[in-house]
């Protein structure tokens, strides 16, 4: 059997910590008279390690800048990662076997560097590299994100 891709891996372990999304029109669970939000459990610890990573995070050439926790049905957890210096392959390696026990979060990491040598090969004249969001949850997502390099000229201002 062909081995999965990236995303493929990193859904399932998504799923295996933070629960599997509801069934297309199934009902939302009855509360019991408490406040209680399905999955705070797992999206708690999903959180405890990623903190406990944040050291090799910073190791790996990536900045946090920002971390949403979405409650919900389907709970999420995004970091909003900033680029702060490159590293070289060997270290990377170092990296995610540091990390190997840990797969969530090292299909976290791998997922960063795949991003950036993506991204790497774009080519956007008119807008600059800005960073990446990691959206982990059943149906996880990555995200480049990219702002206007300059102004447009079209644009008038009054003063």
């Amino acid at each position: 059997m062909a081995q999965k891709n990236l995303f493929e891996q990193f859904k399932d372990l998504a799923k295996k910590h933070l629960g599997d999304p509801p069934e297309p029109g199934s009902e939302p669970p009855e509360e019991t008279g408490n406040f209680s939000i399905p999955g705070a459990e797992k999206v708690k610890g999903v959180v405890q390690d990623f903190n406990a990573i944040t050291p090799l995070i910073i190791r790996a050439g990536y900045e946090i800048v920002d971390l949403e926790v979405e409650l919900g049905l389907i709970p999420k957890l995004i970091p909003h990662f900033k680029k702060i210096n490159d590293i070289s392959d060997s270290e990377k390696a170092l990296i995610l076997e540091e990390l190997q026990d840990k797969r969530l979060m090292s299909m976290l990491v791998s997922a960063l560097f795949k991003s950036d040598s993506f991204q790497n090969n774009l080519k956007l004249t008119n807008y600059k590299y800005t960073g990446i969001e990691v959206e982990i949850t059943a149906l996880p997502a990555v995200r480049l994100k990219y702002q206007k390099a300059k102004p447009s000229k079209d644009i008038i201002t009054t003063p």
